[in-house]
């Protein structure tokens, strides 16, 4: 039996990445990010021939006249929407369903009874999977700031890799929801509700203005004036607030794992 409460963890690091790496799935992520990324410029910077080719170029004229100027800022917003629409989504339903699969493997018994410590087995596979989407993203997030800049000059990195860090957190932030109700009981029903409920807080949670101001769900607003380089009213408490969430759900899902009666399957 592990002694140490974190025993094997640099251990199970290096197994989780190398399977990780070689996973079909993360290049799968990664080659829909790239296409969210590029055509989110394009479809910002041929938003109008698009329209003409789908509606009468009379009303397409029109809707276009009635849209924002075409800019970086735009592009940047159109990314940031591809990202938390579709990519911070899809990271959600895959975290979900990998966390109950990962935590009901057969070899899991033995391994703990061997050389890992559940609290390590549990903070190894969050950390592996949050910095894996955290990359991908971020890599998206480049190659949109890079062919931003071919049609729009002295377009800033800055702001979309800022924005799309902060997503990044919101992510990091779910997941460690996800895992936290894994602990508790491995049900990939509970963890899908966790996660889509954590997510469509994110989404909706910035209506409400006190929210937007002193709690978590402000970040997404937060992450909208990063894309487009505005000031924002809201204040650092959602940032702080965010921080000891993640702090809470990470111990908690820590706790819930090393209590979980062998075998988890």
């Amino acid at each position: 039996m592990p002694t140490s409460r974190f025993a094997g963890f640099y251990r199970i690091i290096r197994i989780i990445t190398v399977q990780q790496i070689r996973s079909l799935s993360t290049y799968v992520f990664l080659g829909c990010a790239l296409l969210m990324a590029l055509s989110a410029v394009l479809t910002t910077v041929y938003r109008q021939e698009i329209m003409s080719a789908l509606v009468d170029p009379t009303l397409a004229s029109t809707l276009s006249d009635q849209m924002p100027t075409a800019s970086w800022p735009e592009s940047y917003t159109a990314w940031v929407k591809n990202l938390n629409q579709i990519l911070v989504l899809g990271g959600v339903i895959v975290v979900s369903i990998s966390a109950q699969r990962d935590f009901r493997s057969g070899s899991l018994a033995f391994l703990l009874s061997r050389f890992l410590s559940r609290p390590a087995f549990a903070l190894a596979h969050f950390l592996v999977s949050t910095i894996t989407f955290l990359i991908i993203f971020l890599i998206g997030a480049f190659l949109a700031g890079v062919i931003t800049t071919l049609f729009f000059d002295n377009s800033p990195l800055l702001p979309i890799m800022g924005a799309t860090m902060l997503w990044g957190f919101i992510f990091s932030l779910i997941s460690a929801a996800i895992y936290c109700a894994t602990g508790i009981k491995r049900s990939l029903g509970l963890n899908i509700i966790t996660g889509l409920g954590l997510y469509f807080l994110f989404q909706l949670g910035g209506m409400w203005t006190w929210a937007k101001t002193h709690t978590p769900f402000g970040l997404s607003d937060i992450a909208h004036h990063l894309a487009t380089d505005t000031t924002t009213d809201s204040s650092f408490l959602p940032i702080v607030s965010s921080l000891l969430l993640l702090v809470i759900f990470i111990f908690a899902s820590l706790y819930s794992f090393s209590r979980a009666e062998l075998p988890l399957d």
